[in-house]
Parts: C-alpha cells; sequence; structure tokens
C-alpha cells in the first residue's frame, strides 16, 4: 500500500447525544486517540437535559466544535453535522459507542488506495450482560445481499466519503427506523464503491439507555420490511442477474424480516404478507413464485 500524504487523511467525526453524560467521554477519548487523521470531533446534542453538555464542556481539545439542537432525532443530528463538516472522510460514532486504536487512519488509507466512498467495517457488540458478539462482514456474497440480511456493517463500524453522502441527500430525517439501511440502499443505487474491512476496530454498546432513535418495536419490523420490499423492487428492475441468482437467499431474508413483525402483530404480518404477494411477486417467474412462498406458507 502507497504511504498517503496527511492531507488526503483528513476525517470528521459527528457524534449525536442526547442525555449521554455517562458514555459521551468515553466516545470522545476513543476518538481522540486516534493517530494523526483526525481533522474535527462534532458533537450535535439533541437537547440534554442531563450532565452531557456539562461534560463536554470540560474537555480541552480545539478540534472539539459543540453544536446545540432541539431534539430532533439522529437523522437530523447526524446531517446537521455533516453540514459543518470540513474532511474529506464521515466517521459517524454514537455517543455511547467507541472506536478502537488505529480505526480511522487504517480505514482512511483504505478508502484512499482503492477510491472507496464506503468502506464496510467489522465490529464487536458487547451485550447487556457483558456478553460480545463479533460481527463480520460476509465477502463472498454481493454488496446488495449483505444489506438485504442486514450485513453491510453498521453506522459506526463504516467510514463514508462526505461528496457521496451529500450527493444521495444525507440521512432521511423522516424514517424512524432502519435509517443506515436505508442510507446504504441510496449509496448503492448511486454505483458507490464499497470495500469491506474484516478488522474489529469498533466497539457496539448494546446496554445503553439513551439513543436517541425511536424505539417502537412493531413500527421498526414493519420498516424494516417495507424497506427490503423496496430493495426487491429496485434491484429486479435494475440488476437483472441479482435476485434470480440469489432468489432462496432473499426470500428467506425476507421471510425472517416478516417474522419479526408477526413477534410483535400478527395481524400485522399477515397484511403484509398479502401485499407483498399481490404487489412484487407478480414480475418473477412461476418457478421463482413457487420457492418464495414456499418459504412462506411453510411458516406462516
Amino acid at each position: 500500500m502507497k504511504k498517503l500524504k496527511i492531507s488526503a487523511l483528513n476525517v470528521s467525526v459527528i457524534i449525536p447525544t442526547y442525555n449521554s453524560a455517562q458514555t459521551i467521554n468515553r466516545a470522545i477519548k476513543s476518538v481522540q486517540v486516534q493517530e494523526k487523521c483526525l481533522l474535527e470531533i462534532i458533537l450535535v446534542d439533541n437537547g440534554s437535559i442531563d450532565e452531557t453538555l456539562g461534560v463536554v464542556s470540560s474537555i480541552n481539545d480545539e478540534r472539539l466544535i459543540i453544536l446545540n439542537e432541539e431534539k430532533k432525532g439522529a437523522p437530523f443530528a447526524r446531517n446537521r453535522g455533516l453540514k459543518e463538516a470540513k474532511g474529506k472522510y464521515i466517521q459517524f460514532l454514537d455517543a455511547d459507542d467507541a472506536l478502537l486504536p488505529g480505526k480511522l487512519k487504517f480505514q482512511i488509507e483504505l478508502c484512499s488506495e482503492y477510491n472507496l466512498d464506503l468502506l464496510v467495517g467489522s465490529y464487536k457488540s458487547i451485550e447487556p450482560g457483558g456478553s460480545e458478539i463479533i460481527t463480520y462482514i460476509d465477502k463472498n456474497i454481493s454488496n446488495w445481499l449483505n444489506l438485504f440480511q442486514g450485513g453491510l456493517g453498521n453506522t459506526v463500524s463504516n467510514l463514508w466519503r462526505k461528496d457521496m453522502l451529500e450527493r444521495i441527500g444525507g440521512w432521511n430525517e423522516n424514517a424512524s427506523s432502519s435509517q443506515e439501511a436505508d442510507l446504504m440502499f441510496r449509496f448503492l443505487k448511486e454505483k458507490a464503491h464499497v470495500g469491506i474491512d474484516e478488522t474489529i476496530s469498533t466497539v457496539i454498546f448494546k446496554d445503553a439507555h439513551n439513543r436517541i432513535s425511536d424505539t417502537n418495536q412493531l413500527l421498526n419490523a414493519v420498516r424494516f420490511y417495507e424497506l427490503r420490499l423496496a430493495m426487491l423492487d429496485w434491484i429486479d428492475i435494475n440488476q437483472e442477474n441479482e435476485l434470480k441468482s440469489n432468489v432462496e437467499s432473499y426470500s428467506k431474508s425476507l421471510f425472517h424480516a416478516l417474522m419479526s413483525i408477526r413477534k410483535y402483530s400478527r395481524i400485522e404480518s399477515q397484511k403484509q404478507f398479502e401485499m407483498t404477494k399481490s404487489n412484487y411477486w407478480n414480475g418473477l417467474s412461476l418457478r421463482d413464485r413457487i420457492k418464495i412462498f414456499t418459504f412462506f406458507t411453510l411458516s406462516i
């Protein structure tokens, strides 16, 4: 790998916060220890009523920019930070998560070397009980299938090129859930250059209580399912061989998404199934429809 100029290593880290006094110091410290590739840390507070602003105001770092906003959610906060950012690359970081040392320098070098718009990173999750789960990205399947299965990285583990984020319009501020899948869907539609980093460089803490995103489980499950239907429609029209060559994998994933709805509402899952049956599958061959419906009908 060629040695890069320091000017090519500029990155803006954007951290949305809401009542994050207990975790924000850990998040910021994980950024401060990154090697010399950091341009700025942009913290966008969503109207915290705890000591979050007091904690961050006490941090002496000239790279730290603090923006105060009303509570409008994580997508708004990330877009607000994006407008302020001056870096070529963007690292989004939730206030309760952490980057591991060397994450930014290594990933920016990969992005620069291979001219990537999005680098998808593997990560470690720490569950409420303390157990750890390592999530690797499957390099043996397409980016589309990875995304559909929910395996195209994580907001925090990924590294994003700013100009591509701006080209696709940033985060969808109207989405209450599945925001990162929505964002990556638009990246792929724009034919973004995507790479995969198998290094574990991010820690996601699952026991936090103050994430900004909506937590209504049924609405989240429905949004998750409907977004995948939109992906299928687009893939079927624009990626002629992608869907038919992976029909069983796509159908299994869609089935699991439907079952997530059923977990919270059997009526809603049946409604979504009937809509799918009438609206989407008409465009597939009889053989493929039979395959897919087999997965559904065996379990509903």
